[in-house]
């Protein structure tokens, strides 16, 4: 073997060697660093912050507005220039119609119902034949079953529905001024137009049209 191939062999040989020791990357170990030593004193946890109940929100007032009579409630009719309200104060009144015999007009005299306005609801004109007897003046109810009871001064007691139409009617020339039902379906009817000392002064009435009870002046007056 030549020189020259001997130091090749060396030398490869050489290198061999050197990659042969170098340590492999998953071979590399290294040492671990040892934790610290615990103090003596522990370290405190933290204190967590006390738990806040939110207290609820308040009910936020509600301002009902008053229920004024006469406003929005009311029943609306037709104005009258006749008919004026010159005092009203909603909050102090009572709410509702108001039933009335109209007289100012002599020839036209009627019934009327009028909201809190002073507007007419509901009318009831007086029978041509039967105008002559509204003077002075006469008496007007409401009856609960929603009819209309009035008397006529000199003539007598009528009843109409709300159609207008007669459904009772007790008949007399000296009514006087002043008629009611009472609870029991009578009516009571007080008399004195051109009336005699011996006359009754009122009087109860059945639906029939009998005379059920009389009252005299007479046994109070004439003793």
């Amino acid at each position: 073997m030549s020189r020259n191939s001997v130091l090749l062999a060396i030398l490869i040989a050489m290198i061999l060697g050197i990659f042969a020791c170098r340590p492999a990357p998953e071979d590399i170990t290294t040492e671990p660093v040892p934790a610290p030593e615990p103090t003596s004193l522990p370290v405190p946890l933290p204190t967590p912050a006390p738990e806040i109940t939110p207290e609820p929100a308040p009910t936020p007032e509600i301002k009902k507005e008053p229920k004024l009579a006469g406003c929005w409630e009311q029943l609306r009719g037709q104005a009258d220039p006749d008919i004026t309200v010159d005092i009203y104060y909603p909050e102090k009144a009572y709410n509702g119609t108001t039933l009335l015999p109209d007289n100012h007009n002599s020839v036209a005299s009627r019934i009327i119902e009028v909201n809190m306005s002073g507007e007419i609801i509901w009318e009831y004109q007086i029978p041509q034949n039967l105008k002559q007897y509204t003077n002075p003046g006469f008496d007007v109810e409401l009856l609960p079953n929603d009819n209309i009871l009035f008397l006529l001064p000199g003539k007598g007691v009528y009843e109409v529905n709300r159609s207008g139409d007669t459904v009772w009617s007790y008949l007399d020339n000296k009514v006087s001024h002043d008629a009611d039902r009472l609870p029991n379906g009578n009516t009571l009817v007080v008399f004195g137009n051109n009336d005699k000392a011996g006359d009754a002064q009122v009087r109860e009435i059945s639906p029939e049209g009998k005379i059920v009870w009389s009252w005299y002046a007479r046994g109070h007056f004439f003793k």
